[in-house]
């Protein structure tokens, strides 16, 4: 969690999981955030803790390089984890996910909060922080079976001492003003550590926000919230961007619209 002064710099970046969906490779991936004014985050996704798994060329690639592969200049790194699974080797996924944040500087870690025959893998979650790693959990969305109740995920933050992070498009998902995220915001603002932050449209579950249909109830919650966070003394926390892009400069124009339309009074 980030807890050290009020910071009104805007910390944003891309997830880099579409990259990685359309096959480019980490080093253009790299050259393209040292490149940009805008980028001061990133988010690595990982579909696989396995070292082994030759399906899956991107953790090879980041067990191969290190934080300067983006440059010197980035404010916050956070990593996706794969789902749970049951059977998964825990020593391993420790060792890889320890050695990734040394590597690249990994302040958060998130993982979707997901039963496993009717229970939250809490013993999972137990053994990564207890290997120091900075662990936290998402509200999800309506295709899943768990991981949206807001009391649930109050309760697993409280007691399993997890981070959070707030998903804008799965919270619309289930409540068009987002009053329940907003809720969870509130309750849990000592928690979170970043906000994964998409639309929806047509064409995509996951769109930019300023291309989706829903992007004026995603501009007035993220405005709303961060106006509160900030009276409360709180750091203007870091924003990762989901929504699909096809060129980082998709970002950029991302970028610039929320500054414009959601942060101009933040």
């Amino acid at each position: 969690m980030i807890d050290s002064g009020v910071n009104t710099k805007m910390i944003v970046g891309p997830s880099l999981g579409w990259a990685c969906v359309d096959g480019i490779p980490l080093e253009e991936q790299g050259e393209a955030v040292k490149n940009s004014e805008l980028i001061t985050a990133v988010e690595i996704v990982l579909l696989t803790l396995d070292p082994d798994d030759r399906h899956d060329v991107r953790l090879k690639a980041l067990l191969a390089n290190d934080a300067s592969v983006f440059g010197e200049e980035l404010d916050f790194v956070s990593s996706h984890l794969p789902d749970y699974e049951e059977g998964a080797n825990v020593d391993t996924n420790i060792n890889i996910i320890k050695e990734l944040i040394e590597r690249y500087g990994i302040e958060a870690v998130v993982i979707h909060p997901l039963k496993i025959d009717g229970q939250y893998p809490v013993e999972y979650y137990n053994a990564l922080t207890g290997a120091g790693i900075p662990l936290g959990i998402e509200n999800m969305d309506r295709d899943k079976k768990s991981g949206f109740d807001v009391k649930e995920l109050e309760r697993l933050v409280e007691c399993y001492s997890l981070g959070l992070v707030i998903d804008t498009q799965h919270a619309s998902e289930w409540d068009s003003l987002m009053m329940n995220a907003r809720s969870l915001a509130m309750n849990c603002w000592q928690q979170l550590t970043h906000f994964h932050v998409s639309g929806r449209n047509q064409t995509a579950d996951h769109s930019l926000v300023n291309q989706a249909e829903n992007q004026w109830s995603i501009v007035a919650f993220l405005s709303s919230v961060f106006i509160d966070l900030v009276d409360m003394g709180f750091p203007r926390l870091p924003i990762i961007l989901e929504g699909r892009y096809r060129s980082f400069n998709d970002i950029g124009s991302e970028i610039d619209f929320l500054i414009r339309e959601a942060f101009a009074d933040a």
